[in-house]
């Protein structure tokens, strides 16, 4: 999938809305009907369906909350906003907010996933606001827009998710296929598999012997 499909609005395997919080701000920002992907006719990239309700419903929100949001071209990497302290005509204005939005076609709720790309991943972890003014506050801001029953767009503000993570889990089925082996260097302890031993390392470069605790480890 094209990295900027990110962004667009995604459809929904679970649509229960069972345990929502209140609405920060509710945007009053009917949802038109979904665009269907459009298979390309000269066998180019495929089209996604148009996120022009969500990005809109995030301008409301930030004028609703007294920031003046600036729209960018559906293909600019890594962010969608900017969000600014004053109007947009003002030479003095200070980007407050560069947010990443995310579509959901359904409640955002339980086991449903949104997903960064890695450009706007580390994009959120460098804070990269070249050739700008930025505010003492400024920071990433990942927006997730739900779309409740009535086609209606309830706005989600999370403050960049990429300092908050807790942790970072690797799926065996993805990374192991990564994974370059090396001879047990450097005496780290070593994984076993039959009869030879070796450790794995991960693409990132991190060495996996760091904890002689877990299971298969000697």
């Amino acid at each position: 999938m094209p990295s900027n499909a990110a962004s667009r609005g995604v459809a929904c395997s679970n649509r229960s809305a069972a345990g929502l919080s209140p609405p920060i701000h509710e945007a009053s920002c009917p949802l038109p009907p979904d665009e269907p992907e459009k298979e390309p006719s000269d066998g180019g990239e495929r089209k996604f369906g148009s996120d022009t309700a969500y990005r809109q419903a995030v301008v409301e929100f930030e004028r609703a909350n007294g920031r003046h949001a600036e729209t960018k071209d559906t293909d600019q990497p890594g962010f969608d906003i900017d969000s600014y302290d004053r109007p947009l005509d003002d030479p003095a204005r200070r980007l407050v907010r560069r947010i990443e939005v995310k579509g959901h076609g359904c409640a955002w709720a339980d086991e449903e996933t949104v997903e960064l790309s890695d450009r706007q991943f580390l994009d959120a972890v460098n804070r990269k606001a070249d050739g700008v003014l930025v505010a003492d506050d400024f920071d990433y801001w990942l927006y997730v827009v739900e779309r409740h029953d009535d086609a209606s767009l309830h706005v989600i503000p999370i403050k960049n998710p990429s300092k908050r993570a807790a942790k970072f889990e690797f799926r065996a089925g993805t990374w192991r296929t990564l994974a370059e082996e090396q001879q047990d260097p450097l005496g780290c302890p070593a994984v076993r598999w039959g009869s030879s031993a070796h450790v794995l390392f991960l693409a990132l470069g991190a060495i996996v012997c760091a904890a002689p605790v877990l299971h298969g480890y000697r």
